[in-house]
This record gives C-alpha cells, structure tokens and sequence, in this order.
C-alpha cells in the first residue's frame, strides 16, 4: 500500500462506491477506507426481512443502470448491498475493507494523516483529498434514560434485531413510530403483543392516481428544493412512512396485536411515563398524507380532487400515562429511535458550537476536506440513495488538483 494519495474517501457505502467510480474513470489517484466491508451497515443496522420503501428504479448508484432487471420491485438490504459489492469488483475500485481510521489531523504542509487500524497494526496515511462518505446516520441513538431499567428487560436498537428470535416470550414496547418503528411493530406483533409508543410523524400512501408516490415527488422536483430554499423545519423533518393501502387493512392491521400509546417521556425503574400526545401524533399523520395528495392535485391542477382517504388501522388505543413494565408483562422494548453521526476520529476545528459540520454544499471551510452523504447536504435527495450519483459528482469537480 502506498502512504500517500492524492484523495482519500471514508466509507464504502453508496456514496463512496459512486464517488470512487467517477474518480476511477478520471484516472484519479485514490483510495476508499472502509472499517468493515463494502456496504455493510446495509445488512448489520438492518433486520432480515427489511424491504426499501423506494422502487428499484431510485436504487442505482449511476445514472442509466440496467443492474436491477425489474425497476418497479422494493429491494432487500441484502440485494443492495449485493449490488454495492459487485459494483466495486466490475470497476474495479480501490477499496481497503477492515481498516478502520482513529484519527485525522493536518500537517504544516497543509496535508491530512490519518491514523489507519488493519488487523491491529496501524498505517499512517496521507492524501491533499479527504471526502467524509460516511454519512451522518452511522452511530446508533437511544435515550439515555433507558439505563434505568431492570436487567430482565430485553433492551434492542432497531439495528440490533434480525427476526423474532430476538424477541423474549411476553410482550413489548416499540419505541417510535417511523418507518421502522411500524415496520417492526407489525412483524413483531406476530409473536408478541405490542404497545407502538407514536411519535410526530408523516404518512403517505404507496401510489396515488396508479403511479408510485415517489414517481409524483420526482415528476414535481420535490427533491430537487436546495437547501438554501427549504425552511427548518422542512430540513428537521423526520422522513415521513409508507402505507401500503391495498394490504393495509387486510393484513398488516387485522391479523396483528398492536396497540398505540403516546409518547415517551420519562423512565423509572419498572415503569414508563408517557405524553397526553397519542391523538396529536395520529392527527398529525392523517394531517400529512391529506395534504400531500393536495399538493399534487394542485401541481397538476385536477379539477376533481382524489377520493383517496387516511387508512384508519383498527389498532387498539392506549391513553394511560404509566406503561408498568412487571403488571403488563413486559419483557422486551425496542429502540426504533434512529441514528446520529459520529464523526469523532475528526481532529479538526469542523463543528460549531451545537457539534454539527460545518460546511456549504459538502465542502468544508478548511481546505481539501468535504463530505457526502449528509441530509439535506445540497438538496433534499442529498441524503437518500436517489441522490447518490449527482453528489459525488458535484464533489469530483470541486477537489483539488
């Protein structure tokens, strides 16, 4: 292995596999370091029967290809990840799985070194380029007051569950209701009686008017809005869940065990305290998909207004405030709390006084440093897989010669 390069890219995932592709075809000297193997966190932060809610058509990594042989169908984890590793090997890239960078400084010379781990023997590596394509969702979060708990209660991040032989025999709490709280809570209500604690989250239907949802949002430039165009709250907007409508009602409603409370507020020994917030968060939901079909009637000026309506679930509805973890037998909670990112092998003056990055459009105040991956980093589809090939190519161009 050489010491020095010219660009240095950190992480395999979509955004440094499409950046590392486009810097191939320049013939550009560089290296990808990757702390496990290609696309990893595809399979270990995911569980087994996880499905994009995206068409496969959304799911390439470069404009106009044919990999997927039927666009239309919702890829496993698996299957991506797949298609990150046979990328890599048909072009060739310069990726250097399991090893794992500790630290980055700069040098006088206006150089990054970088402290680089393989099997327990540390590289020191230079480069002029540093992409950060690590993303910002690689970290796992849970509330810190989940320590209060007994030790009996089986505690799992939503990345830390494969399938229902993680979940213990009695019943159980699924923390937050985004696309994975839901998801989670209907496959785990198949064995074990589930209490959904709802969160402030959108809803949005599958297909609308014979189309898939995310056909209407590209056909109208919702991803395109920049940045500098969406107000905060669009950016803090957590990503809003996928109903399927057509099974809705029949399967992953009736035949499951789930019951709906408000949302977390405090945890005591054998106890957890909820907000008054149920009917708000479901209100909410019903608030978000009504006005996103009204966005596209109007986009599309249809005199007669969809007959599509909010897919009322007969789930059972909790307004208790004390969910008592030993009198209702519960024995397993599951964190669907997201992530955060984790940029801490970074020794340089890159985050503001909140520890968020400081950058425009990915590329950082300090000289030869950038980033990939980041929500709303350019535009909205910065941080989505749709948004992978335009990103990497924005940054190609900015690097230095």
């Amino acid at each position: 292995m050489n010491l020095i390069y010219h660009t240095i890219i950190i992480g395999a995932g979509q955004f440094g596999i499409s950046l590392s592709c486009k810097l191939q075809d320049q013939k550009h000297n560089h290296i990808v370091l990757e702390k496990d193997s290609i696309g990893s966190t595809w399979i270990k932060q995911r569980w087994d029967s996880f499905r994009l809610v995206t068409p496969k058509i959304m799911n390439t990594i470069e404009r106009g290809d044919q990999y997927f042989s039927n666009h239309s169908e919702y890829l496993t984890a698996q299957e991506f990840q797949k298609y990150l590793v046979d990328k890599s090997k048909e072009r060739n890239l310069p990726v250097m799985e399991n090893h794992e960078v500790r630290k980055v400084q700069k040098n006088e010379k206006g150089e990054f070194e970088l402290s680089v781990f393989y099997n327990d023997l540390e590289i020191n590596l230079k480069c002029k380029n540093l992409v950060i394509a690590s993303g910002s969702l690689n970290q796992k979060y849970i509330p810190v007051f989940d320590l209060s708990l007994h030790d009996e209660i089986n505690q799992l991040h939503s990345s830390e569950y494969k399938n229902l032989n993680d979940i213990q025999n009695g019943n159980t709490v699924v923390v937050g209701s985004g696309q994975s709280g839901m998801q989670l809570a209907e496959e785990i209500s198949s064995k074990s009686n589930v209490i959904l604690l709802t969160s402030k989250v959108g809803r949005i239907p599958r297909t609308y008017l014979k189309n898939n949802i995310e056909e209407w949002f590209i056909r109208l430039k919702n991803y395109e809005k920049t940045y500098s165009d969406s107000s905060l709250d669009e950016r803090n907007e957590t990503t809003p869940g996928v109903i399927n409508e057509n099974i809705y009602m029949d399967y992953e409603v009736k035949n499951r065990n789930i019951e709906l409370a408000g949302s977390l507020k405090e945890i005591t020994n054998d106890a957890l305290i909820l907000n008054y917030d149920l009917d708000a968060n479901l209100s909410f939901q019903e608030k978000y998909f009504t006005n996103t079909l009204l966005v596209i009637d109007g986009e599309l000026k249809l005199k007669k207004k969809s007959n599509v309506n909010f897919p009322h679930a007969n789930y059972l509805k909790s307004y208790n405030q004390t969910i008592k973890l030993s009198e209702q037998k519960i024995k397993n909670i599951v964190w669907a709390t997201g992530f955060k990112a984790k940029f801490s092998f970074l020794n340089l003056d890159v985050f503001d006084e909140q520890g968020k990055l400081i950058h425009k459009n990915g590329i950082s105040e300090i000289k030869g440093l950038y980033f990939l991956g980041l929500p709303w980093m350019r535009k909205r589809k910065s941080g989505i897989i749709y948004g992978v090939d335009e990103d990497p190519n924005f940054i190609a161009q900015h690097l230095i010669t």
